[in-house]
């Protein structure tokens, strides 16, 4: 049951002062309107603060603090409407092709655009056919080695009845493509000073497969288009607590040469 209550400004011809959004998972969303200015006959508020909350602790979860300086009246162009956002920014997406909202970090170095046309792209296909996370990571990874292929060639690796796809027919799609390709147990750290390839992580608690996106001395950075969460940032302290087994696809269009820390 959605629950949604809202503190009105008579005063400003019952501009919304607050609202907050109860029964959308096990979180709250407070949002707070202040500072309004009158502007070609509506009013209009120049500081938004949202909020989501842990419905049952009260944990603040997430944040979002607008302040608006400037307003122009004028409705722009289709094509010129751009918002800047900083490097590792969270963004929230909503589209009625995903039953939650998609949520991503920004970057400069990765094509964020290109992975939300892509997570949108796989959502508006589930039920039509037959797909999961090692597909789309399959996908994503050879589009980045220069290789396209389509969702019918892939459809043919999701095995029933659980529609599956194993690492090894993942290692055998991606040499059919002329690729090369080893499959590893190693560690991230490992994996850090690794040049030249694509790399596919298998997450064995919940049998998964996501693409490595980068490490730095913080974070390790991840590519999941089979989740509305589909590039996001773990702490490097805590991948380990995750990828527990250390099992990694490596993928590239020349010889891979292994130095440190590999198994195969």
């Amino acid at each position: 049951r959605l629950e949604m209550v809202f503190v009105m400004d008579p005063q400003k011809d019952y501009a919304v002062i607050s609202c907050s959004i109860n029964g959308q998972g096990n979180s709250v969303v407070s949002r707070q309107y202040s500072d309004y200015q009158l502007i070609s006959g509506n009013w209009v508020p120049t500081i938004i603060l949202m909020e989501r909350y842990e419905a049952d602790s009260n944990k603040l979860l997430a944040y979002d603090l607008w302040n608006i300086t400037t307003i122009d009246v004028n409705v722009p162009e289709a094509d010129s409407f751009d918002v800047s956002y900083e490097d590792d920014a969270l963004i929230e997406y909503r589209s009625y092709l995903t039953d939650e909202p998609v949520m991503y970090r920004y970057s400069d170095i990765v094509d964020t655009d290109l992975l939300l046309a892509e997570r949108l792209a796989f959502a508006a296909s589930e039920g039509t056919q037959p797909q999961n996370c090692a597909t789309i990571s399959l996908k994503y990874v050879v589009s980045q080695l220069g290789k396209d292929v389509t969702d019918s060639q892939l459809a043919q690796l999701v095995t029933e009845p659980n529609n599956n796809t194993s690492l090894y027919e993942m290692k055998q799609f991606a040499q059919d493509l002329g690729l090369f390709c080893r499959a590893v147990k190693t560690d991230i750290q490992t994996l850090r000073d690794l040049d030249g390839c694509q790399i596919i992580l298998h997450i064995p608690s919940e049998n998964h497969f996501v693409v490595l996106a980068g490490i730095d001395n913080e974070y390790v950075r991840t590519i999941d288009l089979a989740s509305n969460q589909f590039y996001y940032r773990t702490d490097l302290a805590f991948f380990g607590m995750d990828w527990t087994e250390g099992t990694a696809l490596l993928i590239s269009n020349q010889s891979i040469e292994l130095q440190g820390n590999f198994t195969e």
